[in-house]
């Protein structure tokens, strides 16, 4: 297997919607899932795969799913706290600074957050490209 193998654009593909959707349905792994699935298909449009391709395509655009999917509750999160900000700096300074300091907090804990996510997605990937493998049969 090679990127020439059409592999790169179906892991990107598979890896970009699954985090979107991860992204509005946070309660479910269902999404990275989904990517890996997504991405079998999209590589098995072009020629068959052994289920080892799926697989590994699987890990990789659900990888790219938790980080797509972190990028964007990140995103979300930053939003909020500008927006808190904005409202907190009719009322004062002193509830600017409090702001201030929770914002810090939620930056540092989302930091943490790349593992988890990005682990999950390819674990959950790997079992869309796995379950896209075996129903292909």
């Amino acid at each position: 297997m090679t990127y020439r193998d059409g592999m790169a654009k179906a892991v990107l593909v598979g890896g970009v919607i699954g985090g979107i959707l991860f992204s509005l349905l946070p309660l479910s792994i269902l999404p990275y899932i989904l990517a890996g699935v997504i991405t079998a298909y999209l590589m098995s449009r072009e020629s068959p795969r052994s289920n080892m391709d799926y697989i590994i395509a699987g890990v990789l655009s659900g990888f790219i799913a938790g980080f797509v999917s972190w990028c964007l509750d990140t995103l979300i999160i930053l939003t909020s706290v500008i927006n808190d900000v904005g409202i907190a700096s009719s009322t004062g300074d002193h509830f600017i600074e409090l702001i201030y300091r929770e914002s810090i907090m939620v930056v540092n804990d989302y930091k943490m957050n790349i593992p988890f996510y990005t682990i999950v997605g390819a674990i959950s990937g790997f079992t869309g490209g796995l379950l896209y493998g075996r129903l292909r049969r």
